[in-house]
């Protein structure tokens, strides 16, 4: 029967497999992202690459896709059931990687598979290890796989290591006893379901690679059903549509597929819950029950007004005096943390910006003071909305190259992801959410990402120069402009992208225990800046710590002690003799 539906449709092979198939990936913009994430961690070969996300939302085919759009030096290994011991963890990952292996301790297995990188290396080669389901390890199995992003050389590690798995492995990644593995983790990266446009395009994308010649589809309607039910998870939309299509052929239904195929293709793979036709149980209320209810909903109101209150009093007190600058979601700790700030910013742009036309009338009741602000906010909207999302991105790109002196030819889809940019120009790119503080500590200029209430797509400016009151920003082909703070403040969602050069390829973290010429060099950087007064031993001791300390004090760094990318692209910027725009003015 399966050939017949095949061919009934005319597919060359069924379109919802739900077996990874790296040929149906579809790559979404976070797709896109998370596959610039891991070829960064690839290619920086810096430490642990980590990639969570819900069942079935892809992360296998992701990485299946990754390994096959590899170079030819770089080769893969892939575990797909981590459920393993120590021992046989490290007997799979030998055999997959194709070693010839006799050991069965430890011990011999560890030195057969060092040997085996080390050979790989000299041949030029990159070798990268991706374990699924990492959720499944046990911490000493885990432990056991820290252990080997000890094989490195004097310069660089010898194996990467990529560990996907659902969301319950960020729960075990901090647990204490694998702080030292979570230490170590420079990418993470969280796959979200896909939203309805995305869905709408994921199954498209199937159907037309599986599609001979006849152009096969869903209704509207039946797309936006199977949406709500599989809410944006590929597997599950993979089910549902296969069992569509077997239920249009059985019904003699050719494309478009209807709504009421899916719906009949719904109940019988998910179940009648599913079906939101079904009536909801009703529910009647007494006046007793009503009465018990209003006086709670009031007891609630009250106690959360209090709550508010206290909490906004608590606020006004505290002073810090320094401003930390968050993680980004390429390295930082939780993504769905993060996502929290563009949602607060979107917020409070839309209750405090007004429209270009109410602006005149806020203005004349204003003070002069007032005036001036208002007409800088009606400017500002006006140059952002003089460019689209994709034309404000790719000039952000070629004017933030252009500051650090690179004129290259840049295509839209090259500035659809900064990290790629920066790399195919020697560069990195980091992200932070943080504020205004926080960027004059980093001294770079960077990209912002601003908010208009008027427009659901971001703009894009490059803030080249920042003082205490204005910043000047580079947007499009139009003259820089000096902007107020306060109002910059309003659009920006606090979300920078910075350019940088690792001028001394300096390895992705430098700690406490290392030594060499990458140490000395340090240290040398932190003399001249007044923070460290030992020799230039090359050893990271206790004094190098405590002076790594005190410059991402002065920073409003993360005091980790470790040299990590952040406390690196600020080293590069406060030391005078390397090259770099600054955001003080300083000239290239």
């Amino acid at each position: 029967m399966t050939v017949v539906y095949e061919s009934f449709f005319g597919f060359k092979e069924k379109p919802f497999n739900i077996t990874p198939d790296p040929k149906y990936l579809y790559l979404s913009e976070q797709h896109q992202e998370a596959i610039a994430h891991l070829l960064y961690g690839i290619q920086e070969r810096g430490g642990f690459v980590v990639v969570t996300g819900e069942i079935g939302t892809g992360k296998t085919t992701l990485c299946r896709y990754l390994i096959n759009e590899m170079d030819d030096r770089t080769e893969g290994a892939v575990i797909l059931n981590p459920n393993l011991s120590e021992i046989e963890l490290l007997k799979s990952i030998n055999q997959d990687f194709g070693i010839i292996s006799v050991g069965q301790t430890k011990k011999e297995l560890i030195d057969e598979l060092n040997r085996f990188l080390l050979e790989e290396r000299l041949r030029g080669k990159n070798m990268v290890l991706v374990i699924d389901e990492a959720q499944n390890l046990h911490p000493a199995v885990l432990e056991q796989v820290r252990m080997l992003s000890n094989l490195e050389t004097e310069k660089e590690k010898l194996i990467q290591i990529i560990l996907v798995g659902q969301p319950q492995l960020k729960k075990l990644l901090a647990r204490p006893e694998l702080r030292q593995l979570d230490q170590r983790i420079t990418a993470r990266y969280h796959l979200n379901p896909l939203n309805r446009k995305e869905t709408f395009e994921y199954i498209q994308h199937r159907l037309d690679i599986a599609a001979d010649d006849e152009k096969v589809f869903f209704e509207p309607a039946a797309m936006k059903y199977i949406y709500k039910v599989a809410n944006g998870i590929p597997r599950l939309i993979n089910v549902i549509c296969d069992r569509s299509l077997l239920g249009a052929f059985a019904a003699g239904q050719g494309s478009p597929i209807p709504k009421k195929i899916v719906k009949q293709a719904v109940r019988e793979v998910i179940g009648r819950r599913h079906s939101f036709g079904s009536k909801l149980p009703s529910i009647s209320f007494s006046p007793r029950i009503f009465s018990y209810a209003f006086t709670l909903a009031f007891l609630a109101l009250v106690g959360w007004y209090a709550f508010r209150t206290f909490s906004i009093y608590e606020a006004s007190g505290t002073n810090s005096k320094y401003t930390e600058l968050i993680p980004d979601l390429p390295f930082g700790e939780d993504p769905t943390t993060a996502s929290s700030f563009p949602e607060k910013r979107v917020a409070e742009a839309s209750q405090n910006v007004e429209s270009p036309a109410s602006q005149p009338a806020a203005a004349n009741t204003g003070s002069t003071e007032e005036k001036i602000r208002q007409e800088s906010k009606a400017e500002l909207i006006n140059l952002l909305l003089s460019k689209d999302y994709e034309a404000s991105r790719l000039s952000a790109a070629k004017n933030l190259l252009a500051l650090w002196g690179k004129y290259p030819e840049v295509t839209v889809e090259q500035a659809d992801s900064f990290y790629l940019l920066a790399m195919s120009q020697q560069m990195r790119c980091s992200e932070f959410w943080t504020n205004f503080d926080g960027l004059r500590s980093s001294n770079l200029p960077c990209i912002l990402e601003m908010f208009i209430p008027q427009e659901l797509s971001p703009r894009y400016v490059v803030l080249a120069r920042l003082n205490s009151t204005t910043g000047q920003i580079f947007y499009a082909d139009a003259e820089p402009a000096d902007v107020r703070l306060d109002v910059l403040d309003e659009f920006w969602l606090r979300r920078a992208f910075v350019f940088w050069r690792d001028f001394e390829q300096v390895k992705e973290n430098l700690r406490f225990g290392d030594s060499g010429s990458q140490v000395a060099w340090l240290q040398g950087g932190l003399q001249s800046l007044g923070l460290y007064q030992g020799q230039l031993s090359g050893e990271f001791d206790e004094q190098t710590e405590e002076a790594v300390l005190k410059f991402q004090r002065q920073s409003g760094l993360l005091l980790d002690g470790i040299v990590g990318p952040r406390t690196k692209l600020i080293l590069y910027a406060n030391l005078k003799q390397y090259p770099v725009p600054r955001l003080n003015g300083e000239s290239i």
